[in-house]
């Protein structure tokens, strides 16, 4: 504790609210405050008590039927309050900043009671205009007049007499107003008792007091508005948390606390108290005695009983209840008010009702508190009972005597003596904040403003020079190396991830315009009246025409079975006798939201989409279905809705089975079967209803089936599994019947069908990247309006020149391919419909059976559309950009879109169709490529601002590095008037392009960071020449010169050969093979010296070679991942007898260690968890091959499994064994619990592997560098980037090969069905990428080991890290392609992705390091914290006795005397 000093400004006794609040106030404007209480906690009478407390409190004992269960689940108020949402001490709190201590959550609702007796009834005090029409406290023509006066209150203002109404507001009474509007007195009790907050009726007929009333009102309403459902909040944990956050802002300020602490008498000067003697009591003691004065005192009542007078008595009681309060829709909190007039009393009644939601009481509990002013003397308890029979029934009640109610009898001007008033019966704190104000104002003599308390500056007198300072209010400190640290890594993080965004502002800049005028093929009937739209998710187009054996399980085992035949032989006789086939090809992300959005509306949404979502994220842009007349849907409650939402409403109707049906650890046809039956019902019902009859026959409908069990069976079985197959036979049935189904239905030849997917799916059941598998899927449209097959008798047909379909059977049928997108278009033609407009497809001609003169129309047509949204872009543009450059092919009055489209026009008027085609044609690529010109406008400038972000952030990472870890935080910032002027000019010009240009948000980000990263790196520049001159002290020679530039030219090959091997994985195991001669350069000796490291260095590099030879998408081997488990569930048990040996060998005794149970038990735990994770995953693997459907204690168990292995690991640094041998395995055997329930076998083997690099890294290395150290850590030096870049390399290892990343679709969702088999594409994703981050964790953990045993500080080798990995990030992000193949596309995204992420991936991997390692202490220390190679002296310090030591000891004295030099020259 602080010493006590002679005197203060302010001695405070009592921690009541209203004491916490004033001194915290008066310590933030400087005041020097001294804070006393006898009891033993803060609060006083408005503290809250856990329930063994109040019944010690009230003299009572439990109720033996009361189970309270634990006593600290409780904190129950003494006082019954409230905050108002909008009052002063809320006002209060949030000036101060006392609301980062506290958590509030809003009170239900507020209540008032209407009538006496049984026939009483509670009413919600109306918060919205739906409440207030349905409120039962007015009637209809009261609530008219009470809108009248709400109106009024809302528009008065007291210096406007025009807003008065012609009230005499200074003379006036409330009955005066409330009669002009007429109100009724049930009325004026809820506004004046309820709102108001008046405690008695007196405020009616005083005259004065209708300002007063109407600003009370008037807090109400701002209150009730500012979060909506009622005006009040309360904290978490109960009212005694206000007072202690204050204290806490106190304390903060320099306030001094004392609890348990009695007063034994007061010091006068004359009348006036000017100090106090008190006791400190100690339990085992007789105390501390202390004298001091104050200028000022201030007290609660009961330190001054001579002082003050009673005005009255409160009454309360406390009842724990098990229900919500009757009547008031079951809220789990509010406040009820009863009128002093309803019930025939001066006072009012008030009931607090606050639950478990408030974290004051357990689950279904509640604690009421009923309260009130004593009328009667004799029996005043039956005065709650007005409030007691709103309660009901109740387990417990705590009745309390009644309570005086003090106020001081003098202002506190004569005996400098300021007291409070005591807390009345109110359930809101508006008194007791106007009791706050009174006392401050007479204390300091004037007006307390609450707003800016915190942001002042005040006056410090008697500063040693005898001047005035202006000052800040003192704050906690902090080391500067930890505020940098973290400083640094929230940057990195907040950077990377704005950055990370920079390429879909450049690169895939959503094409979404509005805006657009309609264009169809006029003057045409439509082929078709109707559309039929099958969509068989996940379908492959090969494996959609291929022959297979019969994979249906009815006819397995059979010979038949066996010959080899076309699976759909429905949708093949369509191609082959009936209708047009083709692929349609598909673009990146090939996912189900993108595929639909293709084909529906021809939209390529941006590639960030696939992260969009579906149904909460309805297409907000045109469709086919929004054209339609109306749309009949059904499938899957992923896909459906998003069409739904986004269409005019009532034109889309989507049936939709549960998310629950979506189980991928059952049959997944029966998605699709209900699909089918869902259809069929409907036609049967449109036999008997007329109404849905007549909707059916008319023209412009659309049928879509989405067919969702292809893409699921894929998922969890592959593509070319009899699962697969079998439901593709569905499938095929399905389609049958419902063609037949609607032509019987129809019988009038006039309905056109189309057959597609979204995507495809590669052999290992992923989709989303650009692999052919993904992207081609089958087309088959047949029916009104289509032509029949292109037949070529003598040899192969057109459109097979690929050899893809080779194997189909089909060669002599001419196959069309399209675009997705084509496909909306052509949907758009069949039906007569607006062709969408935002579509960019292009019409299939080879797809329409009509004459050429019609499709040159249709085409022109399709090409109008797509130039109208050039046009409109165009002028979007245009009205941005200071100087806009048009689009050559359609920028002049010979290449304008009218010129050619007028051509086109008199082609097809002079017949000419085939030329009106062809030009047609040509124009449509003109508008896209127009499009195209219009998406790139801006790169070349966004471009210039992301690369000079990244060169900033290295420089200023760099820059960061040498401050903090090789000065140690010593070096000073320079900042000179014109270098700000110059960063703030470019900042303001950026800005102004900017916001010229209508730029959106992002790019202002964009422009931000290199500003500021380049001016801080200005401003350091005395830290980098200083660190220059560190780094670069032992380079002296030509020699060490050529050594450098070798090492600096091996350093970015090997970050050049990084960013090759996301291309070549076998870079790495040529790496790995290459490092295992790193100990040859050492010498002879060396290795003679330390074989066992060599040793295990070359076997562990050796090992890490064959993982990147591995193919990057594997089928999931259950005895792999059992091989895998089994190995570090041997290697725990092996560590578990080595230390049971080592402690029956006595060796922990001899080093004076005991034997730590906490951390035996701990690493037992995680070898227990290893191998329960080991069973858990054997019995959910075979019960989903038999599909059988994952049972609950499958799903508990594996869930534990995997979080209890996440989280143990924290305990270490608490209680585990601190040798760092025990701490490696620990850290491999918990990923490995981890990666057998959530990962693959490939990462449980290679956690070990990885782990051993940086160890050995260490023992190779250590014994040659320097301990050099200031401090606790030593300084960094140019060799330690030897070690980062190491690390570096590991984490990109990790990636391809322990995670085995080759593309977006490189995962296996096996492991993650094991736990959630019910289809969420975010959880899934979510668990998968914990899945890909398991080996990092052992990673981080090994290389936070080395950290620290090489005596660096802890953050110094990941911030290295950093700082450089975003070279490769620079060199993705000018890889980036938006065309091309989709493979192309999807490689170069997920590859800037993944190196621009490790930034924030490191910083990650620094916290994960910090908590696995903590406490660690190796074998070499002695103790006494010094590392081998050092000395500690007799006077603490470390003295460096390593013989390569000296020289850089020396260079270090030498660059700081030429500090000063620098910081001259940067100013000069």
């Amino acid at each position: 504790m602080d010493e006590i000093a002679p005197e203060y400004d302010v001695l405070v006794l009592g921690t009541g609210l209203t004491e916490c609040v004033l001194s915290g106030v008066l310590s933030v404007q400087g005041k020097k405050v001294l804070h006393i209480d006898r009891n033993d906690h803060y609060g006083g009478e408005s503290a809250s008590l856990n329930i063994e407390a109040l019944y010690k409190k009230c003299g009572l004992t439990p109720n033996a039927n009361f189970n309270y269960g634990r006593p600290n689940d409780w904190n129950i108020d003494l006082v019954p309050k409230l905050l108002m949402a909008n009052g002063e001490l809320t006002n209060i709190l949030i000036s101060t900043d006392v609301t980062k201590y506290l958590e509030f959550k809003q009170i239900a609702g507020s209540y008032v009671q209407q009538g006496k007796g049984p026939k009483a009834t509670v009413a919600k005090v109306p918060s919205t205009p739906k409440e207030a029409l349905a409120s039962s406290l007015m009637g209809l023509f009261e609530k008219r007049r009470a809108r009248s006066f709400f109106e009024w209150v809302g528009e008065y203002k007291l210096d406007d007499p025009a807003t008065h109404k012609g009230i005499d507001i200074q003379n006036s009474t409330m009955k005066d107003v409330y009669d002009k509007f007429g109100l009724e007195a049930t009325t004026r009790d809820f506004i004046g008792h309820a709102m108001a907050l008046h405690t008695t009726d007196e405020y009616i007929s005083s005259p004065g007091q209708v300002h007063d009333s109407l600003e009370r009102i008037k807090l109400y309403a701002t209150s009730m508005s500012r979060y909506g459902k009622s005006p009040y909040i309360y904290p978490l944990y109960g009212l005694g948390e206000l007072p202690q956050g204050f204290a806490r802002l106190s304390a903060i300020y320099g306030g001094t606390y004392m609890l348990n602490t009695d007063v034994d008498d007061f010091l006068y000067e004359g009348s006036k108290v000017v100090g106090i003697k008190a006791t400190m009591k100690h339990d085992d003691g007789p105390g501390m005695k202390f004298e001091t004065k104050a200028k000022k005192i201030l007290a609660d009542p009961s330190y001054f009983p001579g002082k003050v007078r009673v005005t009255g008595h409160l009454l309360k009681a406390i009842y724990i209840l098990d229900h919500p309060l009757p009547n008031t829709s079951n809220s789990d909190s509010l406040q009820l008010i009863i009128p002093q007039s309803q019930v025939g009393r001066k006072n009012d009644v008030y009931v607090a009702v606050v639950g478990s939601a408030h974290n004051v009481c357990p689950k279904d509990k509640y604690i009421a508190i009923v309260s009130t002013i004593a009328e009667n003397d004799a029996n005043p308890h039956e005065e709650l009972k007005l409030g007691e029979e709103r309660l009901g029934s109740f387990l417990e009640k705590f009745n309390f005597p009644p309570i005086p109610l003090y106020e001081p009898i003098e202002s506190g001007e004569n005996d400098n003596v300021f007291i409070s008033k005591s807390y009345d019966a109110t359930s809101h704190f508006e008194t007791t904040t106007d009791d706050i104000k009174d006392i401050y104002q007479r204390v300091e003599g004037k007006p307390l403003v609450v707003e800016g308390l915190r942001e002042g500056t005040f006056n410090v007198e008697q500063k040693p020079s005898g001047k005035t300072w202006q000052e800040r209010p003192p704050r906690r400190v902090l080391t500067s190396s930890r505020v940098s640290r973290y400083r640094f890594l929230t940057i990195a993080v907040v950077f990377h991830l704005v950055y990370i965004y920079s390429i879909f502002s450049i690169y895939f800049v959503s094409p979404v315009v509005h805006g657009m005028r309609e264009h169809r093929l006029e003057g045409k009937e439509a082929p078709a009246k109707r559309l039929v739209l099958f969509v068989g998710d996940g379908l492959r187009a090969d494996k959609a025409f291929q022959s297979f054996p019969d994979p249906d399980p009815a006819n397995q085992g059979s010979e038949e079975a066996k010959i080899p035949r076309p699976l759909a032989p429905f949708l093949r006789s369509r191609v082959l006798e009936h209708g047009t086939f083709g692929v349609s090809h598909t673009r990146v992300p090939t996912e189900s939201r993108p595929g639909h959005v293709a084909l529906i509306a021809g939209l390529y949404e941006d590639v960030s989409a696939v992260t969009t979502g579906w149904k909460l994220n309805p297409v907000h842009f045109d469709s086919v279905f929004n054209r339609s007349r109306h749309t009949w849907s059904w499938g899957s409650p992923d896909i459906l809705p998003m069409f739904e939402h986004g269409a005019v409403p009532g034109r889309v109707y989507a049936d939709t089975y549960d998310p629950e049906a979506e189980d991928n650890s059952k049959d997944a046809w029966v998605l699709d079967t209900w699909v089918f039956d869902k259809v069929k019902a409907m036609f049967a019902k449109a036999k008997t209803n007329a109404t849905l009859d007549a909707e059916l026959r008319k023209d412009k409908n659309v049928f879509f089936l989405h067919l969702l069990g292809l893409d699921t069976t894929g998922h969890s079985h592959r593509p070319y599994s009899w699962q697969y197959l079998h439901n593709l036979q569905i499938v095929d049935k399905g389609v049958q019947e419902i063609t037949e189904l609607i032509n019987d239905f129809y019988d009038d030849e006039k309905t056109a069908f189309v057959f597609t997917a979204d995507h495809g799916m590669s052999d290992w059941g992923s989709h989303g990247d650009g692999h052919p598998d993904n992207t081609r899927t089958p087309l088959i449209a047949w029916g009104s309006g289509v032509p029949k097959p292109v037949v070529n008798a003598s040899g192969i047909a057109r459109g097979h020149e690929d050899g893809f379909s080779s194997d189909w059977g089909m060669d002599h049928i001419q196959r069309h391919d399209v675009a997705q997108a084509d496909v909306a278009a052509l949907m758009a033609y069949l039906v007569g419909l607006v062709f969408p407009t935002n579509s960019v497809g292009e019409l299939p001609l080879s797809y329409l059976d009509t004459d050429a003169k019609t499709k040159a129309q249709a085409l022109l047509a399709n090409a109008q559309e797509i130039l109208e949204m050039y046009h409109v872009k165009e002028d979007v543009k245009r009205s941005s950009e200071l100087k806009y450059t048009p689009f050559v092919g359609l920028g002049d009055e010979t290449h304008s879109v009218e010129h050619r489209v007028a051509q086109i026009q008199k082609a097809i008027d002079n017949g000419d169709a085939d030329t009106a085609i062809r030009q047609s044609q040509e124009l449509i690529q003109l508008g896209l490529q127009g499009l195209r010109y219009l998406q790139t406008y801006d790169w070349l400038f966004l471009r210039t601002l992301v690369t000079s972000g990244y060169l900033g952030w290295i420089a200023f990472a760099i820059t960061t590095v040498i401050d903090l870890h090789v000065l140690h935080g010593k070096s000073e910032t320079v900042r000179t008037v014109p270098s700000m002027l110059l960063f703030s000019s470019v900042l303001v010009a950026l800005y102004a392009v900017l916001f010229k240009q209508q730029s959106p948000l992002f790019y202002y980000a964009y422009a931000f960071f290199p500003v500021m990263f380049w001016e801080e790196v200005w401003a350091r520049l005395p830290a980098i020449k200083q660190g220059g001159k560190l780094l670069f002290a032992d380079v002296n020679s030509a020699v060490d010169v050529i050594r450098l530039v070798l090492s600096t030219i091996g350093f970015f090959g090997l970050l050049v050969a990084l960013v090759e091997s996301y291309f070549r994985r076998e870079i790495y195991t040529i790496c790995y093979l290459l490092a295992t001669t790193w100990p040859v350069f050492y010498g002879k000796e060396f290795m003679e010296k330390n074989y066992g490291a060599v040793f295990s260095w070359v076997v562990s590099c050796m090992l890490m070679s064959t993982f990147t030879l591995l193919p990057a998408i594997k089928q999931e081997s259950l005895s792999n991942i059992m091989f895998g488990g089994g190995v570090m569930l041997a290697v725990g048990i092996f560590y578990m007898v080595y230390q049971v040996f080592r402690e029956m060998l006595g060796v922990d005794k001899q080093k004076n260690q005991k034997p730590d149970i906490i951390s035996g038990i701990l690493f037992g735990a995680q070898v227990g968890l290893v191998a329960l994770s080991m069973i858990v995953t054997w019995d959910s693997v075979v019960t989903l091959r038999a599909r059988e459907g994952l049972g609950a204690g499958n799903l508990y168990v594996g869930w534990f499994t995997l979080l209890a292995s996440l989280f143990l690991p924290s305990a270490y640094s608490r209680h585990a064994n601190k040798h760092y041998l025990q701490r490696l395995i620990a850290s491999s055997t918990s990923p490995s619990a981890s990666a057998s329930s959530a990962g693959r076998a490939s990462s449980t083997k290679s956690t070990s592997t990885h782990q051993a690099g940086p160890p050995h890294h260490y023992h190779l290395r250590h014994p040659l560098d320097p301990a050099l150290r200031t401090g606790s850590h030593r300084a960094l030096t140019l060799s330690d980037t030897r070690i980062a870049l190491f690390f570096f390399y590991l984490i990109q290892s990790a990636f391809f090969s322990a995670s085995n990343i080759a593309s977006v679709s490189s995962f296996s969702l096996d492991a993650v069905y094991r736990l959630v088999p019910i289809f969420d594409p975010f959880s899934q994703g979510a668990l998968l990428m914990l899945k890909l981050m398991v080996p990092f964790a052992a990673l981080s953990a090994a290389f936070g080991l080395l950290n620290r045993r090489l005596g660096v500080a802890p953050s110094a080798l990941f911030m290295v890290v950093m700082a450089v990995s975003d070279v490769m990030t620079m060199s993705f992000f000018y890889r980036v392609r938006d065309e091309g193949s989709w493979l192309d596309i999807g490689t170069t995204i997920s590859h800037f992705v993944i190196a621009s992420l490790l930034g924030v991936f490191v910083a990650g991997l620094e916290l994960v390091s910090g908590g696995m390692v903590g406490g660690v202490e190796f074998e070499g220390e002695d103790g006494s914290g010094c590392l081998v190679g050092e000395e500690k002296k007799k006077d603490g310090k470390v003295k460096v006795v390593h013989p390569g030591a000296k020289k850089a000891v020396d260079a270090k004295e030498n660059a700081k005397k030429e500090v000063e030099e620098t910081k001259e020259e940067v100013e000069t």
